[in-house]
């Protein structure tokens, strides 16, 4: 995560969960304020490899689903937050879809005393399971299961759409009519757009030293076919911050908001 100093030399805020004000907003002053996110573990700066391995014991490995090796990918360059255990029914699923839909179906696979070796097996009616009724709950229909899903990027020249960059508050030039100095320091896209969230704010992740964000799309926009493929729709798929790199592990991630 950028240094305090950085921070602060680039008019950025960092908050846990202290309060922004509706406008975006900190004392009625305009800022860049950055949110930590509740979906990835976040490890002490430059953990041991050793001891980040020693974080994902046997009791925490989920029964019937392989440990997805993805979310460890990038720790040796620093990037030390890995997704939370509750998203890796998302991450293992090769549809990724909605882990909270997922998560439904896993409870209930539980409750039945582990019907198969594999959950996703049992889920999607295949290996030992295969010929089954694939099963459909009242509480998430299946076609509610199948069609909420979430984007996964996986292709650097995608992931490149999302980068910005923080332009630093430029200080040699002269005051304005209010006594303010210098130009304020901004954020911009790729195409080098100064960008403004709203109060609302985007959702960010640090990976390798770049700022990588966008709009949160919490909500599937259609229904998507379920085939898997990233052809299929990106633009009705959710977006969430697994999505800037397909679930790999960063350095931070959060909400940044900014005028």
């Amino acid at each position: 995560f950028p240094s305090e100093r950085s921070l602060s030399e680039s008019n950025l805020v960092c908050l846990n969960k202290q309060e922004v004000d509706p406008s975006g907003t900190i004392d009625g002053n305009p800022r860049h304020v950055l949110r930590r996110s509740a979906s990835y573990h976040f490890f002490r700066h430059k953990l041991p490899l050793e001891d980040c391995a020693s974080e994902q014991s046997d009791d925490n490995v989920l029964k019937g689903i392989v440990s997805p090796e993805v979310t460890k990918r990038g720790i040796s360059r620093g990037n030390y937050a890995q997704l939370h255990r509750k998203a890796w029914l998302e991450v293992s699923d090769k549809f990724h879809r909605y882990g909270k839909n997922l998560r439904t179906y896993y409870k209930h696979w539980e409750k039945l005393g582990h019907p198969t070796n594999m959950f996703f097996d049992w889920l999607d009616g295949k290996g030992e399971a295969a010929g089954w009724d694939l099963p459909n709950l009242p509480e998430c229909p299946r076609e509610q299961l199948d069609s909420d899903r979430v984007l996964y990027i996986t292709e650097a020249e995608e992931q490149a759409k999302y980068l910005l960059k923080i332009v630093p508050q430029d200080m040699q030039c002269d005051e304005d009519e209010h006594g303010n100095g210098g130009v304020p320091s901004k954020i911009v896209d790729v195409d080098g757009n100064p960008v403004r969230t709203g109060s609302s704010g985007w959702i960010f992740v640090l990976r390798d030293h770049e700022l990588y964000g966008s709009e949160k799309r919490t909500r599937p926009k259609g229904v998507v076919d379920g085939t898997g493929g990233e052809n299929s729709g990106n633009a009705k798929l959710r977006f969430h911050h697994s999505s800037f790199f397909g679930g790999k592990a960063v350095a931070a991630a959060g909400i940044i908001i900014t005028d």
